[in-house]
């Protein structure tokens, strides 16, 4: 190919420079999202059904999101700003500040007809993608109006479809626009909780103890007095309110829980139920319960006109549920009408989070977050993945003549060129754990975006990127981002900077230029120079600082621009085409009509139709013919279905779609290659070895005794995160494999269950599970953990972990003894028989609460006389006590055992000794080992002395 000249961007006409040039591949890094902005105090609700105050929330934690699955919690911040009060028709309120995003629903028939008065105009109001538009019409095109009106429902926004919009943006809104978008709740659906009750007589209980303040074994009939007898004695804990397992548990549960409270008090009337006479907490109880099942329910305080009886007092909350069947268990949503008013300048709090960006507030209303990918394309593409977050290499291709329009307004007057055909953008996961991934990214990559929040700099995420970038030697700009929640910042819509700046307050402008000066120190701090990209004396020595929102827009025509300028000007020679193929495949998909195909990242050279390829297979290398050639219209995400385009030729850089034969294993993430000559066996030879390289150092990672789980994921990129996550854990691996679960893989994992139980798992990560695998898997009692977000894999399996850990503990917890040497006092002797109370000293150990007791006679005898039910100190009940301490104790022993009396069988000369066994010991070896701090080394020689005493082997 013959050396292309490219001219740096400068003055004069566009040329035919593109033909000779391929698009950059441009990787977006680092805090790629806006984190929410809540009041303090706002209520947050947990994956697991509590509730948290939004100050508290930390990094790792899991929200509740809008379709029942968990959002993990990747980063916070914290930020004083105007806040804003949002109440709905409930009475019921949040504040945030303006950058906070709502998310809306269309509650009412978005086509509207209106009949001006004393006209003969009509007008038709409309929604389409979420903009209100207007059309008149006349009495006479009566016909047109209606062809029109059924034109507009099939193509325009419709009940039901919602949209994610800033506080800000909204407040520009139209009254009418407002009219057709409400708040709205949703259920949820909580992990199944251990219980030992009937849920729906638990429900009977508690509706008849909290409406009547009776007691609920007076009132019901002698069959149901076991189990009534066994939930009070459960329930002692929980006064006033519901068990947390119950309340937080499956649908199933939670709905039994529900009719059972409803069968015993619940008054039907006029299409809802009614509960009065409840106290606070369980009032708020009910509420929470039916708003998980996705009911509509409020709660009210009634005055109470008996002034005299402070428990009827307590009593006067009422509960309103909407009728409904409780018994459906498919995600409900509730629509309420609400308002905004500015209210006080406050603290805010906020986090970046995981998934389609959307999690639940304390009442269960659904609210939401933006990220900077969507602004730059005005779409939000990325909600049509799993869980929003790129789990894959996905690619964006921007043609230069829409890089134009969104930066015409810094070239009005033509003054500069574009040499290129267009951008490439892959927008890779900004998550630690998927480094693997990353990395997989920017080695395609010309030039990145770095993210960085101005408020809060260089974050670990970020460094991580920054030195990925580094060690891959590629150049990056840092899109500087949030310059909307800058000091009295005036939103421009799409504006440049240098324009939006111009139009700032004093006050901005200086907080603008301290958030600037304190990211250009974190820049040097990490050895990197940095200016404002205007500013900047030398783009190969100074990292150009783009400030940006993903908000209004605002800056995204200096970073296209800008990407485009450092493209044209540093690298002429590595964007022209090359005949060296480099090429990734990201999936593997079957397309109706085209059967399986693979979609790949053309980073260099050209793909012809024909060609022969080599990719790596599940079961080997594959090679195969290249049948057809896609690619999806411009600006669509290339996982999105969509309409394709057919191509004979494609050249670099280019997210495209091959269809071909034997694609049914191919491995996504792995690499694809051509052979100069197919028809050459050696060089086929050569290139299936080359591809197959990343997957067999894979299976080197499973380990070599045969213990370990067995790991199963959709590419490459995921199956490492997978495996450097169980490494890092020092989980061991016995088998890994790509694509479905099988009954192959579960047989492979069943023979765990002989040798280690606990790692009978098999982590499957964004693949299907066959029906046939699953049936089997239940039958062996082998664990399949699947999930779409790798985050969500390892937190259950994390979860399962901590749970099998908390079993053993609870396990060993009945069997642990601590050891104690007590001695009596004979001056505080307060019954000297069953149950015996005395006072004594605490001589060796820990005396605690459940402690069997030994009185010990001589060397050959000693009596056992109960466990301790009960202690006080200074007349104050203790759980434990230690060394050194006086307390008085009530020992009692079971009716089947034998009673000792003081005074008679021992007395105050006799030392008491904790009963400890072979198991107690054993059990206390393996929870506390011999350095733990609640087993110190004189509570261990204890252990020795009273197996002396009690000739323990």
């Amino acid at each position: 190919m013959p050396q292309a000249k490219t001219k740096p961007i400068s003055k004069g006409d566009s040329s035919n420079q593109s033909q000779n040039l391929r698009s950059p591949i441009c990787v977006i890094l680092g805090h790629v999202d806006t984190g929410k902005c809540l009041a303090r105090d706002t209520k947050i609700l947990l994956a697991n059904g509590k509730i948290e105050k939004v100050q508290n929330i930390k990094p790792g934690d899991l929200l509740m999101g809008d379709d029942e699955t968990p959002r993990k919690v990747i980063s916070i911040n914290k930020g004083y700003d105007q806040l804003f009060k949002i109440t709905n028709t409930l009475k019921e309120s949040f504040e945030a500040n303006k950058e906070h995003i709502l998310t809306l629903v269309v509650s009412k028939e978005p086509i509207e007809i209106q009949n001006e008065e004393n006209s003969q105009i009509r007008t038709v109001f409309w929604l389409e993608n979420h903009h209100l538009k207007s059309k008149e019409f006349t009495q006479e095109m009566e016909s047109q109006l209606n062809d029109f009106v059924k034109q507009k429902q099939k193509k325009g926004n419709k009940i039901g479809d919602t949209i994610d919009i800033s506080i800000e943006e909204y407040l520009r809104k139209s009254e009418k626009w407002k009219e057709y978008y409400y708040s709205y709740k949703v259920s949820a659906e909580f992990a199944p909780q251990k219980i030992y009750h009937n849920p729906k007589k638990a429900g009977n209980y508690l509706a008849a103890n909290y409406l009547t303040g009776k007691n609920y074994l007076e009132t019901k009939k002698m069959e149901d007095q076991k189990f009534i007898s066994n939930f009070a004695k459960y329930h002692k804990d929980h006064q006033d309110s519901i068990p947390y397992e119950l309340k937080c548990n499956t649908k199933q549960t939670r709905s039994e829980l529900l009719k059972g409270i409803l069968e015993t008090k619940g008054v039907e009337e006029e299409g809802k139920y009614i509960i009065g006479g409840l106290r606070e907490k369980f009032a708020e109880d009910v509420v929470y319960l039916s708003r998980s099942l996705g009911l509509h329910s409020t709660m009210e305080q009634t005055k109470s006109e008996n002034l005299e009886t402070p428990e009827i007092c307590e009593r006067n909350y009422t509960v309103i549920i909407g009728k409904s069947n409780i018994e459906e268990e498919e995600k409900r949503i509730q629509t309420y009408a609400f308002k905004v008013e500015k209210t006080k300048y406050g603290d805010y709090y906020g986090f970046i989070i995981d998934h389609n960006n959307r999690f639940l507030l304390g009442d269960f209303t659904v609210t939401h977050n933006t990220k900077l990918l969507d602004k730059i394309r005005h779409s939000k593409v990325q909600d049509g993945e799993v869980g929003g977050i790129t789990q894959q290499i996905g690619a964006t291709y921007f043609p230069i003549e829409t890089i134009k329009k969104q930066t015409k307004s810094l070239n009005k007057q033509n003054k500069y060129t574009y040499d290129l055909p267009g951008l490439l953008i892959i927008d890779t996961p900004g998550h630690e754990s998927f480094a693997n991934l990353r990395s997989r990214g920017s080695s395609l990559c010309d030039i990145a975006i770095l993210v960085v929040d101005i408020h809060h700099g260089l974050e670990p995420q970020t460094k991580e990127s920054i030195n990925l970038l580094r060690k891959r030697k590629t150049p990056f700009v840092v899109a500087l981002n949030k310059i909307d929640r800058l000091t009295d910042w005036k939103a421009n819509p799409w504006s440049d900077f240098k324009q939006s700046l111009r139009k700032q307050g004093r006050n901005t402008k200086d907080h603008f230029q301290k958030k600037l000066k304190d990211t250009i120190t974190a820049f040097n701090e990490e050895a990197l120079n940095a200016e404002l990209y205007y500013n900047n004396p030398n783009i190969r020595k100074y990292v150009s600082l783009v400030p940006t929102s993903a908000i209004t827009g605002e800056g995204i025509p200096d970073l296209l621009m800008l990407l485009v300028q450092i493209t044209q000007k540093r690298m002429s020679k590595t964007l022209r085409y090359l005949s060296e193929l480099q090429c990734t495949v990201l999936e593997v998909k079957i397309i109706d009509g085209l059967g399986t195909t693979i979609d790949v990242i053309l980073a260099n050279g050209v793909l012809n139709q024909g060609d022969t390829i080599v990719i790596c297979g599940r079961e080997g290398a594959i090679v195969t013919t290249i049948r057809a050639l896609l690619t999806p219209q411009p600006l669509k995400e290339l996982r999105i279905k969509s309409e394709y385009m057919h191509h004979t030729q494609l050249k670099a850089a280019q997210g495209c779609k091959i269809a071909a034969a034997k694609l049914e294993f191919a491995v996504p993430g792995s690499p694809l290659l051509i052979p100069k000559n197919p028809n050459d066996p050696d060089e086929l030879e050569f290139l299936k070895q080359e591809v197959m390289k990343d997957f067999n150092i894979m299976l080197s990672s499973v380990d070599k005794s045969g213990k370990g789980v067995y790991v199963q994921s959709s590419t490459l990129g995921a199956l490492e995160a997978l495996l450097e996550f169980l490494r890092e854990s020092k989980i061991p691996v016995s088998g890994i494999n790509i694509g479905p679960v099988h009954k192959k893989d579960v047989e492979k994992i069943s023979i765990m269950i002989e040798k280690q139980k606990e790692y009978a798992i098999i982590l499957a990560f964004d693949v299907k599970v066959m029906p046939e695998a699953r049936e089997l898997a239940q039958k062996r009692g082998v664990k399949i953990f699947t999930a779409d977000i790798i985050y969500h894999l390892f937190d259950q399996f994390k979860l399962y972990m901590e749970q099998l850990q908390r079993e053993k503990e609870n396990k060993l917890s009945t069997e642990i003894v601590f050891p104690c040497q007590l001695s009596i006092i004979s001056d505080y002797i307060f019954n000297t028989k069953d149950p015996i109370i005395m006072g004594v000293d605490i001589e060796e150990g820990s005396l605690r609460i459940g402690t069997p007791i030994v009185a010990n006679l001589d060397e050959n005898n000693s009596i056992y006389l109960g466990r301790v039910i009960s202690i006080e100190k200074e007349r104050a009940p203790v759980h434990q006590a230690d060394k050194g301490s006086s307390v008085s104790i009530k020992i009692m022993s079971q009716h089947s055992e034998t009673s000792y009396m003081y005074g008679r069988h021992f007395d105050s000369s006799h030392k008491l000794y904790s009963r400890l066994s072979r198991k107690s010991i054993d059990a206390l070896k393996e929870r506390y080992g011999e350095k733990s701090p609640e087993m110190p080394r004189d509570n261990w020689l204890l252990v020795i002395k009273i197996k002396k005493i009690l000739k323990i082997d």
